[in-house]
């Protein structure tokens, strides 16, 4: 339904001189497409069905020599029998099973228009077919849904009880996919475009409306890269789900298709075929539910903490750890009041880990917030991405609950507070210990790269990135802080902080902001801190290049403005902000130092995303022209320990 429809949209809305409105009609949402036919294939039977309201649909019955699983597979908007073939043809041989596929009213080799009603009704009855060819068979037969058919195939899943249910890259409702639509129009054409649905799509009842009257096994699969149908419109779904045998398949990096011939179907596709072998009775009668590890690593305890967000909004798919933290230091332990502590992380590990040592990227909060919040609020778990697209592993810090100031209390649940250089103590902070035991974890279980730890964070987060340079240089190749607590290599601003030698190798990418209400950007004290001594970010930035022996201009980069309106005009008198980058020349060791000047932005990390709207006026906007989640990685690539 999205391929052809999409495409229609984003045209129509790119090309618009002035307001206009689009319609979309029921015609519009099932474009059949003619094809040629393959001769190429396994045992293949043509098939003929007369569906009640008259037009003949035709198709083709697939299957091997001895078929052990019986399946009907409902394609998507853009598909036809013929399109399938090569996919249908690899999951017929691959999972010995014969297979049923019937174009739609209207596509392919089949008769008739389609419409809402009409597509329901032949799913059913290709379905049916399908049960008439085996009529004493005990196995189940499976129905299996591609993006469009998704709907479809729950429709014969609440209509024929307890049949086992395949959903891949599945859509919530017309709605929320309209609305996805939209989401990819251009900022400036959307300004132009109104989307209108036919109520005959509307009228049907929607996939999530469904699901809960499910109660056969259900399955899905959708890809963390899909561009057509979002992967959270799956997870949604399957939350919407009540039947007790539901299983969830996430397939990192993948897009709208990511059920494909080249996959392996005992490793990359593994969920599927346990679900095949879990409730296709033939194969392994005796057989359970699929076993599903509680979590993707061992050492995981709890899930993440569920934060309410904007609709879409992608909760982390990680983990949380928890463990003991033993306290020595007798200043810590005065500021703890106790000599061990109870501590969390949360992280995400993809899948697709390849078998070499992975780079660790360490994500930490600002101040009273947790790790749940940086990876939705303030990162939008961009991380988590671009982890799946470039094999590293992403953790989330956790501050201790303890407040520095008497009577705060965390803003989120969990959260806590990281001291950085605030807290006196001899050797190395607490939360530098901490980190320290959080990768002899991860190496219980995963292979990670030594020489490529990674650190980055908000407010009190970039101040902890500027102290693991500090106290742990032997640990961290590079930091990228952004709108940190700017901690010096000397001065008052070292605060508490022991730095050891290596402390001047680290390559820093530090981002600050002209209008921050929290952390002035000029010395002085901020708005929020009408007390603070804050010896200015440029200041900062230059204590640094002095400790790093780095000399000599920058190359300044501008980026485009490429968002308007993302400067918080009451304070900044500005309507928009922008982003320079000033890169300084290499240090003698190779050391780099780059340093982002967002003018008009206030307290927060740079993405596409706008924070709500009922924090402006306590933190300002974000610049919205960068994600510097991207920047931080490119960043963090070039660099490894020496």
């Amino acid at each position: 339904m999205l391929n052809s429809l999409g495409k229609l949209i984003l045209l129509g809305a790119m090309l618009a001189p002035v307001s206009c409105t689009h319609q979309i009609r029921e015609q519009d949402a099932f474009r059949g497409r003619k094809t040629i036919v393959l001769t190429e294939g396994i045992e293949r039977h043509n098939v003929e069905l007369r569906t009640p309201d008259g037009p003949i649909l035709r198709g083709w019955y697939l299957t091997p020599k001895a078929p052990r699983r019986h399946l009907v597979y409902l394609y998507g908007s853009g598909g036809s029998v013929v399109q399938e073939y090569g996919k249908l043809h690899w999951l017929a041989q691959t999972y010995d099973m014969d297979i049923l596929v019937v174009d739609y009213p209207g596509y392919g080799f089949s008769e008739g228009s389609p419409t809402v009603d009409g597509l329901a009704r032949a799913s059913l009855r290709i379905y049916d077919s399908m049960v008439a060819r085996w009529p004493h068979s005990e196995d189940p037969i499976f129905v299996y849904g591609h993006s469009m058919g998704t709907a479809f195939a729950l429709h014969v899943g609440v209509n024929r009880p307890g049949t086992p249910v395949i959903l891949e890259a599945p859509l919530t409702s017309v709605q929320d996919l309209a609305a996805a639509i939209r989401q990819r129009v251009p900022w400036y054409a959307r300004l132009f475009l109104t989307i209108k649905i036919d109520p005959e799509l509307t009228r049907w009842r929607q996939p999530v409306d469904m699901i809960p009257q499910l109660d056969g096994p259900l399955l899905i699969i959708h890809g963390t890269d899909d561009r057509t149908i979002p992967f959270a419109q799956g997870k949604r779904l399957f939350e919407a789900a009540t039947t007790k045998q539901k299983h969830f398949c996430a397939l990192a990096g993948e897009g709208h298709s990511p059920v494909e011939p080249n996959r392996d179907p005992r490793t990359d596709l593994g969920c599927l075929a346990a679900f095949l072998d879990a409730y296709g009775g033939a194969v392994r009668p005796s057989v359970a539910a699929p076993a599903q590890a509680a979590f993707r690593l061992k050492l995981c305890t709890e899930a993440p903490i569920h934060l309410e967000g904007p609709p879409g909004a992608q909760q982390s798919r990680g983990c949380v750890v928890t463990f003991t933290q033993e306290l020595s230091d007798p200043a810590t332990i005065r500021w703890v009041g106790a000599n061990r502590v109870e501590r969390r992380y949360l992280v995400y590990a993809p899948a697709n880990l390849a078998p070499s040592p992975a780079s660790v990227v360490l994500v930490f909060p600002g101040s009273s917030a947790s790790a749940e919040s940086v990876a939705l609020y303030t990162t939008h778990t961009r991380f988590e991405t671009l982890a799946d697209q470039e094999g590293f592993i992403v953790v989330y810090g956790n501050g201790l609950p303890n407040s520095p100031e008497s009577g705060e209390k965390p803003t989120m649940p969990k959260g806590g507070f990281l001291q950085g250089c605030f807290l006196k103590h001899s050797g190395e902070g607490v939360d530098v210990a901490y980190v320290r035991r959080i990768l002899d974890q991860l190496e219980t279980e995963l292979k990670i790269d030594r020489a490529r730890i990674f650190a980055t964070g908000l407010s009190a987060g970039g101040g902890m990135s500027f102290q693991l340079a500090l106290e742990a240089p032997d640990l961290v190749a590079a930091i990228a802080p952004v709108a940190g607590l700017p901690f010096q290599p000397s001065g008052e601003w070292l605060g508490h902080c022991h730095p050891k030698p290596g402390y001047d190798h680290i390559s820093i990418a530090m981002l600050a902001a002209t209008h921050d209400p929290s952390i002035s950007y000029a010395p002085g004290s901020s708005r929020q801190y009408p007390n603070a001594r804050y010896p200015g970010m440029e200041k900062t930035r230059d204590a640094w290049l002095a400790a790093m022996k780095i000399h000599g201009p920058p190359t300044i980069d501008r980026f485009p403005d490429l968002v308007q309106g993302d400067s918080y005009e009451p304070d900044t008198h500005l309507k928009s902000s922008t982003v320079e980058r000033q890169r300084y020349p290499l240090g003698p060791d190779g050391q780099e130092f780059w340093y982002y000047k967002a003018d008009g932005m206030g307290h927060w990390w740079p993405n596409p995303t706008q924070m709500w709207a009922g924090l402006w006026q306590k933190f300002g906007k974000t610049n919205q022209d960068i994600d510097f989640a991207d920047h931080a990685w490119e960043f963090f690539k070039r660099h490894a320990k020496r």
